[in-house]
């Protein structure tokens, strides 16, 4: 986790210039790599999904009404300004909404599989320290309780859920199968991965003097997603969540930049 030694806000761009350049950092869903062509709806989708948003989280960041946004999902046609609204809320622009530039998904991702065992699960948590959930649309609280309850599960992660015994091992394997069971009776779909951080704490007396490298470590994250079978979660855009020195590393796929030029992984 990251640790500051003042309060003064920052982003995460803060002693990475390159990623203020608008463009690089921005998010856009796929178009046509899997010979499936979005549209605006589908792309609105595809967004709210990789950030675990809601119809009604989407409505309240845009400044539009649900029906509009339902509208929009639908795949009923959209006014200028509406697509100029929830382009603001993906922090994009109207033309990557739409799908106008052609240009790939350009911010870095984590890659998620099929979670179905006992097992995996818990191989996932193990090595962590620290855990990124989040669901898809939910419209039933039953579900919603199912979904909490494996939230809950997962933490803790790392060593505090690691036990010597054999027996306990299987226990939670065995709680973790019969939890992922259930989730999969009621239409839902467990994606996760692992992917680690390279963490600093850093001193610059509230911004106000020379930053100072106090310490730096390695930090391990275990990303779970929940969403309906139909749409699984395949892909987790990390970066809103990180920290102002939180920089990823293993387990991220680093897109090229638009301009054609260098890797992120090469900066």
């Amino acid at each position: 986790m990251l640790r500051r030694l003042d309060d003064g806000a920052m982003t995460w761009s803060d002693g990475y210039e390159l990623l203020q350049d608008r463009g690089i950092n921005q998010e856009r869903p796929m178009n046509g790599s899997d010979g499936y062509e979005m549209t605006i709806g589908n792309r609105v989708k595809a967004l709210r999904a990789s950030r675990a948003m809601t119809q009604e989280d989407l409505a309240g960041i845009a400044g539009l009404g649900l029906a509009t946004i339902q509208r929009v999902e639908r795949g009923l046609p959209a006014a200028a300004g509406t697509i100029a609204s929830l382009a603001a809320a993906f922090d994009l622009t109207a033309s990557d909404l739409t799908g106008d530039n052609d240009t790939p998904d350009h911010q870095p991702y984590v890659p998620l599989t099929s979670i179905t065992t006992g097992r995996q699960l818990e191989s996932l948590l193990a090595v962590a320290d620290r855990l990124d959930f989040g669901f898809g649309e939910i419209d039933d609280l039953a579900t919603a309780e199912l979904i909490e309850e494996l939230e809950t599960f997962c933490s803790p992660s790392g060593a505090a859920r690691t036990s010597p015994g054999a027996v306990t091992l299987v226990k939670q394997q065995m709680a973790a199968r019969n939890l992922l069971a259930s989730l999969a009776v009621a239409g839902l779909a467990v994606t996760g991965a692992n992917y680690s951080l390279n963490c600093a704490e850093i001193d610059d007396d509230m911004g106000a003097g020379m930053p100072i490298l106090m310490a730096q470590w390695t930090s391990e994250c275990a990303v779970i997603r929940v969403a309906a079978k139909e749409t699984p979660i395949l892909r987790a855009y990390i970066m809103d969540g990180l920290g102002s020195y939180e920089v990823p590393a293993e387990g991220v796929v680093w897109p090229q930049r638009n301009d054609g030029a260098e890797e992120w992984a090469s900066i």
